[in-house]
């Protein structure tokens, strides 16, 4: 981080990610932040987990988003309306989808089970 003028030690880093993976956390860090920190054996685990725990509510959205493309796509073979045209625009935009960059994460982080005795203590 000295590019960026940042004093922070790589254990605030870990306390950083530990919090962050906590499952509603409203703490937000951004993509590229994450991504490079996947080679660190500390925080790569927290990575995972948070990649974990938010894959459900990700695979929830996207099963949302399908549901409303095929109700737009109905309703348009029975009547042309803008209200369904747009559902379908929307609908089809969301639906595609993590892009590739968030896919190929999920193959280079390690399994996120073994931190917390990694680091000697438990989870409140």
């Amino acid at each position: 981080m000295r590019e960026y003028g940042v004093d922070i030690t790589i254990r605030e880093f870990v306390e950083l990610f530990y919090r962050w993976a906590k499952p509603k956390s409203s703490l937000y860090l951004p993509r590229a932040l994450v991504m490079s920190f996947l080679d660190e054996p500390l925080i790569a685990p927290l990575i995972a987990e948070h990649d974990a725990w938010q894959q459900a509510e990700l695979e929830q959205k996207l099963f949302d988003q399908r549901k409303r493309l095929v109700e737009a796509e109905r309703k348009l073979q029975t009547k042309t309306t803008k209200a369904a045209l747009e559902s379908q625009r929307i609908a089809s935009a969301n639906s595609r989808g993590p892009s590739p960059r968030w896919r190929s994460c999920g193959a280079r982080c390690p399994k996120a089970t073994t931190f917390a005795s990694s680091l000697g203590t438990t989870r409140r």
